[in-house]
């Protein structure tokens, strides 16, 4: 584990004592993700639940919860989202990221200074940073009871 020292009283901080604080949390939360999904690094943080709205002429309209994804230990938070797809249809729980939050530096440019992410459904894997099929994407509670239940990868 990294730790940072600091001495009582007149200690600067620089980037670098930053970074390293937010690099052990995402680390940390990598690991225990990683373990618990068998290295696939991504789960849905609560259990996905979707609703059939209605099916017309083989399209069927389905809504699905707000949820959070976790991939490698970070959170992205997905909105309640309603899509309209062929019974047959894949759908993708891609992840995006946004950089938000404009400052105005001693330079005089303007940078973002905050990145955003989120995750969102789609039927296409266009344009996203990252991508899983829906349905191969289990919920943190199912990985660890089948971890308790000895199904899963520390089986005996």
């Amino acid at each position: 584990m990294n730790r940072l020292k600091i001495s009582e009283g007149g200690q600067p901080v620089y980037l670098e004592d930053l970074q390293l604080l937010q690099d052990n949390q995402s680390a940390l939360m990598a690991a225990l993700v990683s373990a618990l999904t068998d290295r696939t690094g991504v789960c849905w943080l609560y259990p996905q639940q979707m609703t059939l709205e209605g099916d017309t002429n083989g399209i069927q309209t389905k809504t699905y919860a707000a949820n959070t994804l976790v991939v490698d230990g970070v959170l992205y938070p997905m909105q309640q989202t309603t899509v309209q797809v062929a019974e047959d249809a894949t759908l993708f729980v891609c992840i995006k990221e946004e950089t938000t939050t404009d400052r105005l530096f001693e330079d005089g440019v303007t940078r973002g200074v905050r990145t955003v992410g989120s995750a969102y459904l789609s039927e296409s894997t266009v344009g996203a940073l990252r991508s899983w099929q829906l349905d191969k994407v289990d919920c943190l509670i199912n990985l660890l009871t089948a971890l308790i239940n000895g199904s899963g990868i520390w089986e005996n």
